[in-house]
């Protein structure tokens, strides 16, 4: 298995429902996934969460043979090598869609580009 999520569960403080709960799906190399649902269904807390950027309240995460959290760990956002590009709110609107993939790159990958272009 390339990714693999067992019983994920997440709750925003001040809920009194899980936002996420119980998740676990795998996925294999080379395969594309995609995630439908509704808004508030916990398509972006879902991301967030493999990302690094909201610490989850039980399961495991493991990315290609290494652990990104379990019970005893979690791996740190800047550690993960995972990005994430959020929504329209958050990008920079006076850049185009590669300036703003290009600016969360590491700085030596921004020299590469620019030498590039």
């Amino acid at each position: 298995m390339y990714m693999e999520i067992n019983n994920l569960d997440f709750s925003y403080p001040n809920t009194t429902s899980k936002t996420v709960d119980n998740f676990s799906f795998t996925v294999e190399k080379g395969e594309v996934i995609s995630m439908l649902g509704r808004s508030g269904s916990g398509k972006s807390t879902f991301l967030r969460l493999i990302a690094g950027l909201e610490m989850p309240s039980g399961g495991s995460f493991t990315l290609n043979g290494k652990k990104m959290f379990c019970d005893h760990t979690f791996l740190q956002p800047e550690k993960r090598g995972i990005g994430m590009v959020f929504q329209d709110y958050a990008l920079f609107p006076h850049m185009s869609v590669e300036d703003n993939i290009i600016f969360g790159l590491p700085k030596m990958s921004r020299k590469d580009k620019v030498k590039r272009a």
